[in-house]
């Protein structure tokens, strides 16, 4: 009964006005816990889709290489040093210079030299689209049997502003 009759001292306008007042005040922080959700569940869902097409070859490749860098990105969000490894030697495996370049870099000491030149090789790709820089570290590596390309290596890294394979 006291609710009608102070429903009656009320304009129309006005309690409308307090309803949606009302409702904005509570519907934005739900709002944004809602949508943190969708967020964090997408993410979930794309490391799982990472996990899945990544590592299977039944799927075109390019697909694969963007599974392979979504698995990446979030095992290293997630501090996920082994599971990142995986993913960087996997897109190694699937023709990525950078990866094979990070890949070598942060396995220096637990892969064979035969192995880190190969690393190397792949992701320096003949000078043509790879890493330069790989380029470089590669040179004094094949100096002794291959030298026209070691100092065609060090040209390449020197030309992309790596300063310290000049000579």
């Amino acid at each position: 009964m006291k609710i009608k009759k102070l429903l009656d001292y009320i304009p129309g306008w006005l309690f409308l006005t307090i309803i949606v007042v009302i409702t904005v005040i509570f519907l934005d922080p739900i709002m944004a816990l809602l949508e943190k959700r969708v967020v964090q569940v997408e993410a979930n869902k794309l490391r799982s889709d990472a996990k899945t097409i990544c590592f299977r070859d039944d799927f075109p490749q390019g697909r694969q290489l963007q599974a392979c860098r979504d698995g990446s990105f979030y095992a290293q969000k997630d501090n996920d040093d082994e599971l990142h490894q995986t993913y960087l030697k996997r897109l190694c495996d699937l023709d990525g210079p950078r990866s094979c370049y990070e890949y070598a870099s942060k396995n220096f000491s637990k892969i064979t030299s035969a192995d880190y030149q190969v690393l190397l090789e792949k992701a320096c790709r003949n000078g043509a689209g790879g890493i330069m820089l790989a380029c470089g570290k590669l040179a004094p590596l094949i100096e002794d049997t291959s030298p026209e390309f070691a100092k065609k290596y060090l040209e390449y890294a020197c030309a992309a502003g790596h300063k310290k394979f000049c000579k």
